[in-house]
């Protein structure tokens, strides 16, 4: 999975001399740009001056940015100007946050897969989709009462890691965070308890489950590649 989106910085040089920068948590260059063009659109002013003298006299009309419309409608828009080097250490704040987040949710989901109560469960099937074998896609056996015993806890092991991240998406990643988030939550995560809950009433074999299991992990990965890739 690939590193979440930090906050990005725009560089502006004020007249004072200071280095200042736009922050928006999770906005691309792109976002900026777009924003930014609005709110000068939104920010002109007209200003004309009118000079008379003895034997003639001039008038011009101009437009200029009226710098408190302008600043009130970047803010409107999510953006905060910051001093360069505050906005840096925030940046620096927040990746470590994500960081042991991503630690701790992967922490999470491999106690799962290694607790000894569940042995009868990952017989069947692998940790990682991504492991699961010809054999395990071919298995004709439906789950039996010792594997269903356990399957509603590993089910709401894999619902809670995942809505866990669906959060941190939505933190850390900003637009295209809370898109992924959006799908994990509205698709993803119902089409996973639906598969669970069809292996445990037997409507499925674990041959089936496990195809079901590779084909939502790859479902889930072009959509991540989908929303991360513009």
């Amino acid at each position: 999975m690939r590193t979440l989106n930090k906050f990005v910085l725009v560089g502006l040089i004020l007249l004072t001399g200071c280095a200042k920068v736009w922050v928006k948590p999770g906005a691309s260059t792109d976002d900026f740009n777009r924003d930014k063009y609005a709110c000068l659109q939104q920010s002109q002013q007209q200003v004309s001056v009118l000079a008379v003298g003895k034997y003639s006299g001039y008038g011009q009309s101009s437009q200029e940015t009226n710098a408190t419309l302008y600043s009130s409608c970047m803010n409107s828009r999510g953006w905060t100007l910051r001093n360069q080097q505050d906005a840096a250490s925030t940046v620096s704040q927040n990746q470590n946050e994500l960081e042991l987040e991503k630690a701790r949710l992967k922490s999470l989901g491999a106690q799962s897969c290694e607790d000894k109560k569940f042995a009868s469960f990952y017989a069947k099937t692998s940790c990682l989709a991504t492991d699961i074998t010809l054999e395990q896609l071919s298995d004709k056996s439906r789950a039996t009462a010792s594997q269903k015993a356990v399957m509603s806890e590993i089910k709401s092991n894999i619902k809670e890691y995942y809505v866990e991240y669906s959060a941190m998406c939505r933190k850390y990643d900003g637009k295209k965070g809370a898109l992924y988030a959006s799908y994990l939550d509205a698709d993803f995560l119902p089409k996973m308890e639906k598969s669970y809950l069809d292996l445990y009433n037997g409507k499925i074999t674990w041959g089936e489950f496990n195809q079901k299991r590779k084909d939502l992990h790859n479902e889930n990965k072009a959509k991540y590649r989908e929303i991360y890739a513009n």
